[in-house]
């Protein structure tokens, strides 16, 4: 646990991580409008698999706001397709477009099997679009706020903390569900989605140098037996054996812990986006009276914090 600001003689780092859980993630958008509307300042944010995401974006510069407004507007059925709209097609294919329910590329003479089911072609590219404006960043802690996100080295199991090269290559390496999207080829290791080892990286947001740490955790950890039926539950069953246990070590190194209650949706819940946001927004309201009288109390103390510099401008939709 942190010190009490009152113990320390500068401000405290503030640190934020963000668990993996697919369409569940997408509840960490109301606990980043609660931090904002309390005014409180994050200095770093860890994240997994779909806290990746939403903590890439903020950490870019998007305010919470901002972030919800994406999250609504995305056609998601065609986001974690291996379709691309047909904006992204050229003339020459658009004839051959959606013809085939699967494409095996031809490699050094043979038909090569993908290491997932998706390559997630649109998300990729509605990521890069979206992280444009820091493309050029390479190392995580130039962004606006210093960002890391986890994944797992598929040759050894062990937890791989990503702080530079590619954002969307290293968010896109935090979330590849294995079996689900394809494994990622990244600085010479083959990575797949880090919730598999450590879903919920509150350890790597303390090391950054975080003082007080809020979690907000959108898992519910393993399912009970009799919910597992079907072979992709078996297999995403024993794939987060590791991660479970994981997560009790974690939690207790929460100064300001939060899990969304989200028992009635699975990480696949994508069409339930707008109900899964509302819940997430919901809890927020909840907290925002302890989030706001952290801010105020490190205020009093130590004055308000300059405001981020490089922040992105507001986003039209």
């Amino acid at each position: 646990m942190a010190q009490s600001p009152l113990q320390l003689t500068t401000r405290p780092k503030i640190g934020l991580t963000l668990s993996g859980g697919g369409a569940k993630g997408l509840a960490h958008i109301g606990i980043l409008k609660a931090i904002d509307s309390a005014g409180l300042s994050i200095d770093y944010i860890t994240g997994t698999s779909m806290g990746s995401i939403i903590g890439a974006l903020y950490a870019s510069g998007y305010s919470a706001d901002s972030i919800e407004k994406i999250a609504r507007k995305i056609d998601w059925d065609l986001m974690l397709s291996n379709q691309s709209s047909l904006r992204n097609i050229i003339m020459e294919e658009k004839d051959e477009y959606g013809r085939y329910d699967l494409e095996l590329p031809w490699v050094n003479h043979f038909f090569r099997l993908n290491t997932g089911v998706l390559e997630g072609q649109e998300l990729w590219l509605k990521l890069s679009e979206l992280l444009f404006p820091v493309h050029q960043i390479k190392d995580f802690n130039q962004l606006p706020i210093p960002f890391r996100c986890v994944a797992t080295d598929l040759s050894t199991g062990e937890a791989v903390v990503l702080d530079s090269g590619e954002l969307v290559s290293a968010i896109r390496a935090s979330m590849a569900i294995p079996s689900v999207f394809t494994a990622v080829d990244y600085n010479g290791r083959r990575l797949v989605d880090g919730g598999v080892v450590r879903n919920f990286p509150v350890r790597d947001v303390r090391e950054m140098g975080a003082q007080i740490v809020i979690g907000s955790n959108v898992s519910q950890g393993l399912l009970a037996a009799k919910k597992v039926n079907n072979a992709l539950q078996v297999l995403l069953q024993v794939a987060f054996f590791r991660e479970a246990e994981d997560t009790k070590l974690e939690v207790p190194l929460c100064d300001i812990y939060v899990q969304t209650p989200l028992d009635k949706y699975s990480m696949g819940s994508f069409s339930s986006a707008n109900e899964i946001i509302e819940a997430g927004k919901e809890e927020g309201r909840k907290l925002y009276p302890r989030l706001k009288a952290l801010a105020d109390s490190l205020n009093d103390i130590y004055g308000k914090p300059l405001p981020k510099k490089n922040r992105l401008p507001k986003i039209q939709f």
